[in-house]
């Protein structure tokens, strides 16, 4: 609900690659309310760059 509340649509918002899976596949649902995500892997900064 947090993330709901947080976000617009038109938002982009960057999560770490090894999020608590259910929360991965809720974010993944966020595409339907025109939220894109996009994960990255913190331990590989390049991955955050290209994101961002």
């Amino acid at each position: 609900m947090t993330v709901l509340f947080l976000l617009n649509p038109g938002d982009h918002v960057l999560i770490t690659d090894s999020v608590y899976y259910p929360l991965k596949e809720f974010c993944n649902m966020l595409s339907k309310l025109n939220i894109n995500v996009g994960y990255f892997n913190p331990r590989d900064e390049y991955t955050l760059k290209t994101l961002t």
